[in-house]
């Protein structure tokens, strides 16, 4: 399974100092583990830890932590959220960066990519565990990372025509394959949150454009099974975001939707649906109407996208000056200034240092 073999990997990367030293054995859901840090922070690249921190902090997001009393870090390194962040805070204040590791991951001709006008503090062209200005799916609140939809990460693009696409991302760790039914789902032999979840959406499934099957009751149908119903949302929240842009902060014309998964979590990618009789992928582009705007990616793309991206500096198909943050971080004594590109002449020996640097981490880690 791939969630053991990650589990005795990060491990061993424990034991060799690899997480700054931290000796594992954690707490993670009252026991101890010995892939769980001792230290949250550590859970993370250090050349972006006090941003991090700082971004979710500022811009009043919830972090996924089993201690919902404490707003910090998971120190599980098998935490989806770390990973996630681990890939793409490092590029997000870099428009080039950015531009680049997009139209390599899914292929498209994207001419630009835009500050996320949602975040509040330390806007730059990647925000995280994104939600609405306001309520379009009938959940009530709107808070960053909790009790709604909230997206691990958007990019806002603009692609030959002009038109704005926003990339929704959805990032997958070691999560398993789920047959759950959320649709009839009881809570406390009481609180019927499947009906909840049936009442709540309903009426938006039925007015989408993107989702193609339309019943008279969703109990129990294909958009409330396991991970397709996190996909339901996600693209019902993209199809409002855009119908209501001019009440969002983020105005997209259209949008693409990525699940970001490991080819290796078989679990995830291969286990067969009842609900459908067939995978992950099939099951979902079988309910599309436009199958363009669904892609499952390997994370590894965008290691593959960095090391590709070093070789043409390194062999001067890309002028390394193009290399730098043009979006500034507000603190300018952060560490992070000191160990990460920043809009100041650097030498092409720097700039390959740095990226490698972050590389060797991606590498070694996932």
């Amino acid at each position: 399974m791939y969630k053991d073999l990650e589990k005795k990997k990060n491990e061993y990367l424990i034991k060799s100092g690899f997480f700054y030293g931290d000796k594992g054995n954690g707490i993670f859901r009252g026991k101890k583990h010995s892939y769980v840090l001792r230290d949250y922070k550590n859970n993370f690249y250090q050349p972006i830890l006090d941003e991090v921190l700082e971004y979710f902090e500022k811009n009043n997001i919830k972090w996924w932590n089993e201690n919902v009393k404490k707003n910090v870090p998971t120190a599980n390194t098998l935490s989806s959220q770390a990973a996630c962040l681990n890939h793409l805070f490092f590029i997000r204040r870099s428009k080039f960066l950015t531009l680049y590791v997009l139209n390599f991951i899914t292929n498209k001709n994207f001419i630009d990519v835009f500050p996320l006008k949602n975040d509040e503090y330390n806007k730059a062209y990647i925000s995280f565990e994104v939600s609405s200005n306001k309520d379009h799916l009938n959940e009530i609140t709107t808070n960053r990372g909790e009790l709604n939809t909230s997206i691990d990460a958007v990019f806002l693009a603009e692609d030959k025509n002009k038109e704005k696409c926003m990339v929704v991302i959805e990032w997958k760790y070691t999560e398993k394959h789920s047959n759950e039914d959320v649709s009839i789902e009881i809570e406390d032999n009481a609180h019927k949150k499947g009906e909840e979840r049936l009442n709540r959406y309903t009426s938006l499934i039925n007015n989408s454009k993107q989702l193609k099957h339309k019943y008279s009751d969703y109990k129990s149908s294909v958009y409330f099974y396991g991970e397709l119903y996190q996909f339901t949302r996600q693209t019902l929240w993209a199809e409002q975001m855009i119908e209501n842009k001019n009440d969002e902060s983020i105005k997209a014309d259209d949008f693409l939707h990525l699940a970001v998964i490991s080819n290796k979590n078989k679990s995830m990618l291969s286990s067969i649906y009842k609900i459908s009789n067939m995978n992950l992928e099939d099951t979902w582009i079988n309910v599309l109407n436009d199958n363009s705007k669904f892609m499952i990616i390997d994370n590894k793309k965008i290691i593959e996208a960095l090391e590709t991206l070093l070789q043409l500096i390194e062999y001067d198909y890309i002028d390394y000056k193009k290399i730098v943050f043009d979006i500034e971080y507000p603190k300018q004594d952060s560490s992070l200034i000191d160990n990460i590109l920043i809009y100041a002449e650097k030498s092409k020996a720097n700039i390959i240092d740095e990226i490698n640097d972050f590389l060797t981490y991606l590498k070694t880690r996932y």
